[in-house]
């Protein structure tokens, strides 16, 4: 097979890890651009060849120069590592190589994906069930909005494109809460209401509240491509996430799902899409609703390479024109861990509580069962600490968001028993 080199971009976050770690160690080709020297990518054994560049929240910078970069040769292929780099190379998708386009989607079709309320018009149309969202464009129209679906909820960006990863939503419980958050965005540079891909991207949508998301959420991933189908597949459990229920997953665990296999395939069929691809569910009851739809690489991608489905392997090789093998399906019950996040969680349960003899069971599965690391790896220890070091660029706020859970725990159990006696008696 014909080599050629990859791209990796957003240097600081997990996907472009995965990508490093996977194409580099099979002999491929690999640059790292970066513009911060602490990106852990940099400090990867396989980073080889790091290159500066714009920062890519930048678009009046960074689409130009990786326009000039393609056209001159110097890249060829971008590993699609968060949904910003995914949207520019559609955006600069005629500029690719022929063969390279195939695992690049059209503007639109990534539009149907990152945009949350499209996202929920198509999942309808192939019959997959979304989270409930509405699209106001005034607070009075939210509020009315609101009514329909019911307090508490969330109050968010429709995508993260141009609006950031920082604002990831609030949470309103009452009308006067949704009129105080219920304003427009700052956008980054670049972005306007008037996008074509993203018109009234400044402006929030409403999304319906469920429950416990941070202890039970079901994740369908692996690769597809539209035209030999399903490549690969994996059903995971995230068990947490960081910060609680709002952030990435830092634990998961492998499951049979057939409804939840069932309906990925119907909505990647359908949407047409190819590549690597990251489909979260909510469980509310006996419903499995589509929160999100990541037609790119994923927070814990690491998880499918190490149990034998390279996605991002899988995906150079249809870059180069090649059909990806059938993957297998992995064993159940592997679990995948971020380390810090998990157990600083764990230690505030224990502290905390409530059911502290739960967060004990919790902990000690995980210390004594055979893991996969997020990020740490004895033979490439680096990036390890340099993430470390950034997580912990704002102590307080890493202290608060573990504090803040335990307590609305704590709080719930309280509730739960008050409602509990009140029965009995």
């Amino acid at each position: 097979m014909t080599t050629s080199s990859v791209a990796i971009f957003d240097a600081s976050s997990m996907p472009a890890l995965a990508f490093l770690r996977s194409l580099a160690g099979r002999g491929v080709p690999v640059t790292v651009y970066s513009s911060d020297f602490s990106d852990m990518c940099r400090w990867s054994r396989h980073a080889r060849d790091c290159q500066p560049c714009p920062d890519s929240k930048d678009r009046g910078q960074f689409l130009p120069w990786l326009s000039e970069q393609l056209k001159a040769g110097t890249i060829s292929n971008v590993a699609p590592t968060s949904d910003l780099i995914a949207f520019y190379c559609a955006e600069l998708r005629d500029e690719f190589p022929e063969s390279a386009r195939r695992m690049i989607p059209t503007v639109a079709c990534i539009t149907d994906c990152l945009d949350k309320k499209k996202l929920h018009e198509r999942c309808h149309a192939f019959d997959v069930t979304p989270l409930e969202v509405e699209s106001p464009v005034s607070v009075d129209e939210a509020a009315a909005a609101a009514a329909r679906l019911g307090y508490p909820l969330f109050v968010k960006p429709r995508t993260h494109i141009g609006v950031g990863m920082a604002e990831r939503g609030r949470m309103v419980a009452n009308e006067q809460e949704l009129r105080d958050e219920f304003h427009p965005y700052r956008l980054a540079p670049g972005y306007t209401d008037g996008s074509p891909a993203f018109p009234d991207l400044s402006l929030p949508l409403l999304q319906s509240f469920v429950p416990d998301v941070d202890d039970l959420t079901l994740c369908a991933t692996g690769f597809c491509d539209a035209e030999h189908g399903m490549r690969a597949m994996m059903i995971s459990e995230r068990h947490m996430a960081w910060p609680p229920d709002i952030g990435v997953s830092v634990e998961q665990v492998t499951v049979a799902n057939e409804r939840v296999e069932s309906a990925a395939i119907r909505l990647m069929t359908g949407l047409k899409v190819s590549g690597i691809f990251n489909i979260e569910m909510l469980v509310r009851g006996n419903e499995y609703l589509v929160n999100d739809l990541n037609p790119r690489g994923f927070g814990f991608m690491s998880f499918n390479n190490a149990l034998g489905q390279d996605l991002s392997w899988m995906w150079y090789q249809a870059t180069l024109g090649a059909t990806p093998a059938l993957a297998s399906r992995p064993p159940l019950g592997q679990r995948w861990v971020i380390g810090l996040p998990f157990h600083w969680r764990m230690l505030w349960s224990l502290v905390l509580g409530p059911d502290r003899g739960h967060a004990m069971r919790r902990w000690l599965q995980m210390l004594t069962s055979s893991c996969k690391s997020g990020i740490f790896r004895l033979d490439d220890p680096l990036p390890a600490l340099f993430n470390l070091i950034a997580t912990l660029r704002h102590p307080r706020s890493f202290v608060r968001d573990a504090v803040r859970k335990q307590l609305i725990l704590r709080q719930r159990a309280v509730r739960k028993q008050l409602v509990l006696s009140q029965g009995k008696a």
